[in-house]
């Protein structure tokens, strides 16, 4: 009760202030656009989000995720810890399933604004700088557009784990009241992700950081980090024992194809890691990691950046996902901007120029942050999928037979699943499936192959009954057609303006 209390009479407080009303302005501001962004179509942004849809389906009805997938890969065992479906499920019972994977994602993304203004708070007491990082982090371009419209898990991992930090900060101003606070959202992460063990060893490194400056520090923050260690690590250990023995250290790479870790990183570089977490947060944030280092030694800045450096090596050895990645070191940075902008704002003596500064500033969060997010979103929405796309897979649900094996591109296997209801190929979730790279192998080569011969061995093999041609699969492989095609082989059973399904009806017999 008492807890429960003092959580009152902070928001109370919080809310009677006029800066605060001005944050949840901004965070409504936030969740509108984009609720106008994701209510531009009725259809999600990636298959990704139809997995969680089918996730959600699947608790509403029988209580439980779906652990042994029948439809993936023709089935196979999955494991994902379940927190963030529960949620989106228990929500499905008050409103419908679409309603809840639209709206419900997008209000948790948005609650960074208010999370990033507190933690802002913790590093400056300048009101505009506050103001600037949350509307930074609002409208972080591949933050907003990566989660407005795909049901992705990202929405309420990334506001969770800054609030976790949130609470350290806390602990590490001796307010031991936040110790609970701590634990349940480190729980909380915990049952949603297993990227939690990210942040525990954020916080390792954070300690290693205050001893080697020497820094003060309480005997709380070594137990409850330590504590935090053990129980993240154990309770990972005790969900994925039998994929570690099963699968060893390369369950680190949560078995991604070679081909697919290989190419991870290649399509980024410097500029668009600029454009994807804004120029003002990169720029700004490596001069409070060069003024921490070199001058101020401020506990709280270690510990922003020991999240980034782990994230940093982890890109480094690519154990993460690229996405996950950028948004976190994006808030990291928008977050470190606030103690160099201050600083900044503080050699400036006369009026007019800062005046001018704070306003140019404002100008390249727009221009650099606002503006590319918006445009981003924008062209998330019209990749959509569209209506004619939704149409062939309900053929299928309804022309084809439940045992059949659909082939289709890897970004559509989740779809396959979702609403045709069949047996996919292939799709994202790497886990636990043998032979993954030569799977995906066989994939491009049926739809890029020129030779019947070597298409219709491989649909044999794999005892595929339809191809699903789509146009993102002619974008994938970067064709037109499939070369092999004859009214002899193949019968083409469906077809409209983006999609065509054929039938193979010959068969190699095996000598």
């Amino acid at each position: 009760m008492k807890l429960l209390n003092k959580s009152e009479n902070r928001l109370k407080n919080f809310f009677s202030k006029k800066e605060h009303q001005l944050i949840i302005i901004l965070f409504l501001i936030v969740l509108v656009t984009r609720i106008f962004f994701a209510f531009q179509t009725p259809y999600f942004g990636s298959d990704e989000a139809y997995y969680n849809v089918r996730q959600v389906v699947s608790i509403k009805q029988t209580g439980l995720p779906i652990i042994k997938d029948n439809l993936s890969y023709g089935g196979k065992i999955l494991y994902l810890p379940p927190l963030f479906y529960y949620i989106l499920a228990t929500l499905s019972f008050v409103f419908k399933t679409e309603f809840v994977g639209k709206f419900f994602p997008n209000l948790f993304a948005s609650s960074i604004v208010i999370i990033t203004y507190l933690i802002a708070a913790q590093i400056t007491k300048n009101k505009t700088a506050q103001f600037f990082a949350a509307t930074t982090a609002g409208f972080l371009p591949i933050f907003f557009a990566e989660t407005i419209n795909n049901i992705s898990m990202n929405s309420f991992v990334i506001p969770l784990t800054f609030f976790t930090l949130y609470c350290m900060m806390k602990i590490i101003d001796k307010e031991k009241g936040y110790i609970t606070y701590f634990i349940i959202s480190l729980l909380a992460l915990r049952i949603t992700t297993p990227s939690s063990i990210f942040l525990v060893f954020a916080l390792l490194i954070y300690l290693v950081f205050i001893y080697i400056e020497k820094i003060n520090y309480s005997k709380t923050e070594i137990e409850l980090i330590l504590f935090s260690t053990f129980l993240i690590i154990w309770t990972l250990f005790v969900g994925f024992r039998n994929a570690f023995l099963d699968h060893g250290l390369s369950l680190l790479w949560q078995n991604i194809p070679r081909s697919i870790l290989r190419d991870y990183f290649s399509n980024t570089n410097l500029l668009k890691t600029i454009y994807f977490i804004g120029i003002i947060p990169f720029i700004f944030g490596l001069a409070s990691i060069y003024q921490s280092i070199l001058r101020e030694k401020d506990k709280k800045i270690y510990l922003l950046m020991s999240l980034a450096i782990v994230i940093g090596l982890l890109m480094w050895v690519r154990l993460i996902e690229l996405n996950l990645a950028l948004m976190t070191i994006g808030i990291v940075m928008t977050l470190l901007f606030t103690k160099s902008y201050t600083y900044v704002l503080k050699q400036i003596n006369n009026k007019k120029l800062r005046t001018v500064f704070q306003l140019t500033i404002l100008l390249l969060i727009i221009l650099t942050s606002i503006l590319p997010a918006l445009s981003l979103a924008s062209n998330n929405i019209k990749n959509s999928y569209s209506e004619q796309e939704i149409k062939s897979l309900l053929w299928i649900r309804k022309k084809t037979n439940q045992n059949d094996i659909i082939l289709s591109t890897l970004n559509e296997g989740h779809l396959i699943a979702t609403i045709a209801r069949r047996k996919n190929f292939i799709d994202t979730n790497f886990m636990f499936v043998d032979n993954i790279d030569q799977r995906l192998i066989d994939a491009y080569r049926i739809y890029t192959t020129p030779y019947q011969t070597q298409a219709i061995s491989l649909l044999n093999k794999y005892n595929l009954s339809y191809i699903y041609f789509s146009k993102r699969a002619k974008k994938t492989y970067g064709i037109s057609q499939l070369k092999y095609i004859d009214e002899r082989c193949f019968k083409k059973v469906f077809f409209n303006e983006d999609v065509e399904i054929y039938q193979p009806i010959c068969k190699i017999e095996q000598k």
